[in-house]
């Protein structure tokens, strides 16, 4: 069996296609009949979602640690000594994560029904941020952004992640009224699902304001010229770091080994950075007139402009722009709908057709490997059977056999 196929990434690309094409308009914006069956799309898309993600079999890789975790996860049913226990001697992730996890384990032992509760709670605030931002129309466009934009690896593969991101993403609206301790609360809650959300603690004082455009347009410029001549900017740094460390042998050989791996390289001119180029590009021409307008997306755009200097600045450190681009990446599934609304009826249909184009680019990168072959709970390949699929598949990968 093949280990890449594009035939493994097709549904996830089907269901995409079916969301986009969804919101192709029907009618005027003010047709009552066309405001009722955008509604009836958006509540079918979230069905749909519901279908596919949520009740998903043993789809990519992090299942295989998961399931096992929840088996040794107790119940609330179990008594209080033996959660108790649990707690203080046998705990593997964060805090909140196992208490997440203990209540699943309450309402059912099936693991099944553990990932759907898990895509439920995350679509819960996903939709509050949709309905805060945005009309049942521009939702469609919201959710297939959403899925172009590493939804699916952040809802199928790092579940405890996205705990965080999407409760960083419903806090941000607490940025723009300035209610910094509901802000750091929602944020040190997604604390205790992953510990990668302390980064969004700081970040407030970072994406309150508006900077100035001028200044924003040198900085992306000599990221740019940076990043095509591969400075290594990063490498600089850390490399002076190692030198702090060189008395500390567990933290250098950890650099060290940092620095020797396959994340130390820049990737150089790509379609990842013909696509961000095209990203800033858009921020910088239609944030004032949208923030102008409607001054709560100005967050957005600030942690999109972190997101790709990052990139342009850190390119010889892969980790980092990973790492970095996994939690900010949700500022592009609202940024994105709100420039399309704020363009042109003939720059909307370029605009729809190369999203269309992204979308399924960047799903099939990510979603075409053998582990990622779909099935759904009730018809899915036994946890054993899939194991030595992946097994197999790893093997022959090392022998070369592509």
């Amino acid at each position: 069996m093949a280990i890449y196929s594009f035939a493994y990434s097709l549904p996830y690309i089907l269901v995409f296609l079916i969301i986009f094409l969804h919101f192709i308009p029907v009618g005027t914006s003010t047709d009552n009949f066309d405001k009722k069956l955008y509604y009836i799309k958006h509540y079918l898309v979230i069905i749909l979602l519901i279908v596919f993600i949520g009740l998903r079999g043993y789809i990519h890789s992090d299942w295989e640690s998961y399931t096992e975790y929840f088996k040794r996860v107790p119940s609330l049913i179990e008594g209080a000594d033996n959660v108790s226990h649990y707690l203080t001697h046998s705990k593997r992730f964060e805090i909140g994560f196992e208490l997440f996890s203990i209540i699943c384990k309450t309402i059912s032992s099936n693991y099944f029904v553990f990932q759907i509760i898990n895509f439920l709670f995350d679509l819960y605030f996903i939709c509050l941020t949709i309905k805060y931002y945005f009309n049942k129309r521009y939702s469609l466009f919201f959710l297939a952004t959403f899925l172009t934009f590493y939804g699916y690896a952040i809802e199928i593969n790092i579940i405890r992640n996205s705990k965080a991101i999407v409760l960083f993403l419903y806090s941000i609206r607490y940025v723009h009224t300035r209610s910094i301790i509901k802000y750091m609360f929602i944020n040190v809650l997604g604390c205790m699902f992953h510990i990668s959300g302390i980064i969004y603690l700081p970040i407030y004082f970072l994406i309150k304001r508006q900077y100035n455009k001028n200044i924003l347009i040198v900085l992306y410029l000599i990221g740019n010229v940076l990043y095509l001549l591969q400075v290594p900017v990063f490498t600089t740094i850390l490399e002076n770091v190692v030198g702090i460390f060189s008395s500390k042998a567990y933290i250098y050989v950890k650099l060290i080994n940092y620095m020797n791996s396959d994340f130390y390289i820049s990737k150089g001119l790509s379609f990842g950075y013909i696509e961000k180029l095209i990203t800033s590009i858009l921020v910088l021409k239609y944030e004032k007139k949208i923030v102008n307008t409607d001054n709560r997306y100005i967050p957005f755009f600030n942690l999109v402009h972190i997101f790709l200097l990052i990139y342009l600045y850190c390119s010889d450190f892969i980790l980092i722009v990973e790492r970095i681009g996994t939690l900010f990446i949700c500022s592009l599934w609202v940024i994105y709908p709100a420039i399309y609304r704020k363009m042109s009826t003939n720059r909307k249909t370029i605009f729809f057709i190369y999203n269309i184009f992204l979308g399924c680019a960047r799903i099939y990168a990510g979603n075409s490997s053998i582990g990622a072959k779909y099935t759904i709970c009730f018809n899915s390949d036994s946890e054993v059977a899939k194991k030595n699929l992946l097994d197999e598949a790893s093997y022959g990968k090392r022998r070369g056999d592509l």
